[in-house]
């Protein structure tokens, strides 16, 4: 079996940060069910609790205390964004170094951001 994720995965989604972050999610829990005869998820159902795209999110700095967060629809600027922007390459660092702490608060939040996604900012599309 040959897995993917990143850059590489083949979707429509916007090739970005959270995109493949999630990507390798899948991947690990595929291999995972591969190896107990489970069936295959798909992407990004697998890992998106059945949301048919992956969330839109971004977060941009423009400067030290100045950015732009995108959450699907919803936009905001300001010292917020940067605040988040900071805080994301913060716990990126320390989650790469295999700091357990670190990573299980990036899993809480990517795992949030899954459900809010989901439930309360429902980009218009997917709005019935």
């Amino acid at each position: 079996n040959v897995f993917a994720a990143g850059d590489c995965l083949s979707t429509n989604e916007e090739k970005n940060a959270l995109v493949a972050d999630l990507g390798a999610s899948l991947v690990a829990k595929n291999i995972t069910r591969l190896n107990l005869g489970l069936p295959l998820e798909s992407f990004p159902q697998g890992v998106c609790h059945g949301l048919s795209r992956a969330p839109t999110i971004a977060c941009v700095s423009l400067y030290k205390w100045h950015g732009v967060m995108q959450f699907n629809n919803l936009v905001i600027s300001g010292r917020i964004p940067a605040l988040v922007k900071a805080v994301i390459e913060y716990l990126q660092i320390k989650t790469a170094a295999e700091h357990w702490l670190h990573t299980t608060i990036w899993d809480f939040i990517e795992t949030t951001n899954i459900f809010l996604a989901r439930y309360l900012f429902v980009p218009k599309s997917s709005q019935s």
